[in-house]
């Protein structure tokens, strides 16, 4: 995987060059709702489009890790099937569903059965590479769903920029990334990580947290502020220090963080 981790920001590079020969395409009715459907590494790109976009865009977006469409979809709902293999059981059910059901459909996948559908029913569809592991092509899966919603006319281009800044981030910063997470990986070898963050970075929390369970292959749990000050936030007043000695928590902060994590560090 270090190979793969290394080259993320020439995949968002790449991503972006990918995206911008895709066709644009027109609605064929008015867009009420967005749902994206995905598994794993695909799903976990509906849930950072869902993040990054609920302050920038008014049309509602759902986000299915299921076999089934929430009951409402139909005409004026847009669905995007993300499945990096095109084999995905999951997907590849809500694909068929939303067919019946006629609602507007666009894929994102790199082959497979997915692709074969979408072609037969020429519906609008991106191709990322393939021959690598799911987890390893968030920057794919993400971005191209971000030009699916370009391409139809939902938001404008302005994420591409922030995209390539970001890759030029990570690629100028790369040194200091890579020592910091050596330091933290050396640290976590013996506990189990809870990672805490703002619910506006809830999909970034729960990537780490299932990479950490798909390369460690170790447990991992993650909550998000602030849900568990409300409930999970108790435990840590309990005295219970010897099982909290199995626990490592890490906290993920952002700029507009609104609650208070001092409790954290005692």
């Amino acid at each position: 995987m270090d190979k793969y981790i290394d080259r993320f920001p020439q995949q968002l590079l790449e991503a972006v060059e990918i995206g911008l020969t895709a066709s644009d395409f027109k609605l064929q009715n008015p867009l009420h709702h967005i749902v994206i459907s995905g598994m794993g590494g695909s799903g976990i790109g509906g849930l950072l489009i869902k993040d990054l976009l609920k302050q920038r865009l008014k049309i509602p977006i759902e986000v299915i890790n299921d076999y089934t469409l929430p009951l409402h979809c139909g005409e004026n709902t847009l669905v995007i099937c993300s499945s990096y293999s095109g084999n995905t059981e999951e997907t590849l059910a809500t694909f068929d569903q939303a067919l019946r059901k006629k609602c507007m459909i666009a894929c994102v996948t790199t082959g497979g059965k997915l692709l074969e559908k979408a072609v037969k029913n020429n519906l609008p569809h991106i191709v990322i590479p393939g021959g690598m592991p799911p987890r390893s092509c968030l920057g794919y899966s993400t971005v191209a769903q971000l030009f699916v919603l370009k391409c139809g006319g939902i938001i404008n281009d302005y994420f591409i920029e922030e995209i390539k800044d970001a890759a030029h981030l990570l690629i100028n910063k790369r040194d200091d990334i890579q020592l910091s997470t050596k330091t933290l990986a050396d640290q976590l070898q013996t506990s189990i990580p809870i990672i805490y963050g703002d619910v506006a970075i809830q999909a970034v929390v729960l990537r780490w947290k299932q990479q950490i369970n798909e390369n460690a292959k170790m447990h991992c749990f993650c909550h998000v502020i602030p849900e568990m000050n409300h409930n999970e936030l108790v435990a840590y007043y309990k005295k219970t220090q010897r099982l909290l000695q199995c626990f490592y928590v890490i906290r993920m902060n952002t700029r507009k963080l609104h609650a208070d994590l001092n409790w954290l560090r005692n």
